[in-house]
């Protein structure tokens, strides 16, 4: 897998369907009061990240999503787009994402290349994030050992290569199947 900073640049300007010289925004619902507009005015400045955006976009924040289709788009500041072998995430900075869309640019501001491992340990983590439940194919067994600390606090349950999560384990199922990346 390899780690890739994109900039403008290498994305197109326009796509086909988008509609040219539109100045109509989007905006959110108004502010009821003089503390509200303030709060807001100041949280969107181009240094205020999201809350809960990653300041490094890593595997792990991204294996486990699920999809249907040959593409899934992200459209919202620090929205993730997947793609075959490509996984991008938007800017973070809600002023800066404003910014690119406003200027009819897309927002993909760091990528992520993934290989056949990388997928099928997406696959695995999406089946035990959905399902509870998931058999580990061998080639990702490595994965297991990982797993121990929280079949000792009984958050799952292993029997050889099938992990399940407990009751217990599903506030924690983030955490669990982050662990099936920890490979990585």
């Amino acid at each position: 897998m390899t780690d890739k900073n994109f900039d403008e640049n290498q994305f197109p300007e326009s796509a086909e369907g988008r509609s040219e010289g539109s100045d109509a925004q989007a905006s959110g619902p108004e502010p009821q009061n003089q503390d509200s507009r303030e709060a807001m005015a100041s949280e969107g400045s181009d240094e205020t990240p999201v809350d809960g955006a990653p300041d490094d976009l890593t595997v792990d924040d991204i294996l486990g999503a699920t999809q249907t289709g040959e593409a899934v788009i992200g459209l919202g500041a620090t929205a993730i787009s997947q793609f075959a072998g490509l996984i991008v995430q938007n800017e973070k900075h809600l002023g800066q994402w404003e910014t690119a869309v406003n200027a009819g640019l897309l927002a993909g501001t760091r990528g992520v290349t993934v290989n056949a491992d990388d997928a099928q340990r997406s696959d695995v983590i999406a089946r035990l994030l959905c399902d509870g439940m998931v058999d580990v194919p061998e080639p990702l067994a490595d994965a297991l050992p990982h797993l121990a600390k929280h079949a000792a606090r009984g958050l799952v349950q292993l029997h050889g290569r099938q992990v399940a999560l407990t009751p217990d384990g599903w506030p924690y199922a983030r955490l669990i199947a982050s662990a099936l990346a920890a490979a990585i």
